[in-house]
């Protein structure tokens, strides 16, 4: 009896502690959350989109939680992204106390962290636990301006785009997402064409996500993508190194497709096959990437582009080289820019919004026979799906006190 009657009190706790931090969340506008206590580990998965950037989500959620945590030794935290988990964190409760009353600095902090990108075995954990606030069939607009510009003649130096685009996103189920964009115009120079000035669709697609064991992604799209294609693309990446390696490949079947206004839509079954392979490692150290991708792109051009990247916290450039078969060459420069605020209001049916970043890429060379190494874009590329939450850069930024 004496026994029994522990264990019950032992469940009523265990209830009230996951209870209550459930909600802590859920007030702070974190969402998909499961909770499972063991023994005196905590293990949570949640899923942010409170927080422009994810770092700053992995803090706000300790720093909420760790203090209604005073009876557990270890934290594991399961950051999500569409329900899919993305790395596991474990972190000494005492360490997160001292670390949030600044008793220890971030170097510190880092240092006692476990950061792993095989989530197999703790998620698995997670599965049959209640989850708290889902995020299915809740709608966001994200607006984010759009900026083109190429060099031209003496006469005609600059021609210059500029336009805004709301994109609506919304995830039905784990791993499946639907986004819209409706491009607005602001300024359009002529040289990018009368067709240019009218409000039309952008990208209309959906996309299904799957994790398997191992680090192993999958991913297919269909609907319409940017470079006026639409059809079906997949993608497969995997992960070595504790993510620090990725190989991934791709594959699209797509044809011409254009909107003209809202109402006209222009289209072409004259459908084609591309496809690429492609490696990337990550220096540790300076929060480098190297990548190299090889295939066959839109103009029917076999090529290989060579990329180099670094991350400055949200900030990212890079600069690419590509040379096709052919003996043609090009190249340019990435940028990637944080935008205004960096929280946004909690999540709700519907919620309007900046968007996360706004990105801009200029190529050197831009007439149409030197637009070797030309890709469309789906808006769901595996290669943003991991939202920045690899091993090394989590444990960099808290290493230089983010």
């Amino acid at each position: 009896m004496f026994v029994l009657s522990n264990s019950g009190i032992y469940a009523v706790q265990k209830g009230e502690i996951r209870e209550e931090v459930a909600q802590v969340l859920i007030k702070n506008g974190f969402e998909n959350i499961r909770i499972k206590i063991d023994d005196k580990n905590f293990i949570l998965a949640y899923e942010n989109r409170v927080d422009r950037f994810e770092l700053d989500g992995i803090r706000d959620v300790l720093f909420a939680v760790i203090p209604l945590l005073n009876d557990f030794e270890k934290i594991v935290l399961v950051p999500l992204n569409k329900k899919i988990p993305l790395v596991i964190i474990e972190a000494d409760i005492n360490s997160c106390l001292s670390y949030k009353s600044k008793k220890i600095t971030g170097p510190e902090f880092a240092g006692g962290l476990i950061i792993n990108q095989y989530t197999d075995s703790v998620y698995n954990q997670l599965q049959n636990e209640r989850e708290y606030n889902a995020s299915d069939f809740k709608f966001d607009i994200a607006v984010k301006p759009t900026v083109q510009f190429e060099f031209g003649p003496y006469i005609h130096p600059v021609a210059g785009q500029v336009n805004i685009v709301p994109e609506v996103m919304s995830n039905w189920w784990k791993g499946m997402g639907i986004n819209y964009e409706l491009i607005i115009p602001v300024y359009n120079d002529p040289a990018f064409g009368r067709r240019e000035d009218s409000v039309r669709s952008g990208v209309i697609a959906l996309n299904q996500v799957f994790r398997l064991p191992n680090s192993l992604f999958l991913s297919g799209s269909a609907g319409l993508f940017t470079q006026n294609r639409y059809g079906i693309d997949f993608e497969i990446s995997k992960y070595w190194i504790n993510g620090d390696l990725n190989l991934s490949g791709n594959l699209g079947y797509t044809s011409f497709a254009t909107f003209s206004g809202l109402k006209r839509f222009l289209y072409s079954d004259a459908f084609i096959m591309t496809g690429s392979l492609g490696a990337q490692y990550r220096i540790e150290k300076y929060n480098l990437i190297l990548g190299v991708m090889v295939g066959k792109f839109l103009l029917g051009d076999e090529s290989i582009r060579f990329d180099i990247n670094r991350e400055f916290n949200e900030v990212e450039i890079g600069f690419f080289a590509i040379r096709s078969r052919e003996g043609i060459s090009n190249g340019g420069v990435n940028v990637s820019i944080p935008i205004f605020p960096s929280k946004y209001w909690n999540p709700d049916i519907v919620r309007v919004r900046t968007a996360e970043s706004f990105s801009f890429s200029y190529v050197v060379r831009s007439n149409s026979n030197d637009f070797i190494g030309l890709r469309y874009d789906t808006n769901n590329r595996l290669n943003s799906f991991d939202k920045k939450l690899n091993p090394s850069f989590i444990r960099n930024l808290f290493n230089n006190d983010f």
